[in-house]
């Protein structure tokens, strides 16, 4: 039996919901770290996606 034959439009549509809410505050968060024309200067893509990641979990 393959997957697809017992899964509905419902249970794609339910986690999806719950993982774009995530990826956007995520995504949000990155953006405004990314925007901020404060940063320390010399920091790259690593160091922004390290304060996004750690501003994320908090």
């Amino acid at each position: 039996m393959a997957r697809g034959e017992y899964r509905t439009t419902d249970s794609f549509s339910g986690k999806w919901t719950a993982m774009r809410a995530k990826i956007g505050k995520f995504n949000n968060i990155y953006n405004s770290h990314t925007n901020n024309h404060t940063r320390r200067s010399g920091s790259n893509v690593v160091d922004i996606m390290t304060a996004a990641h750690n501003e994320y979990r908090y």
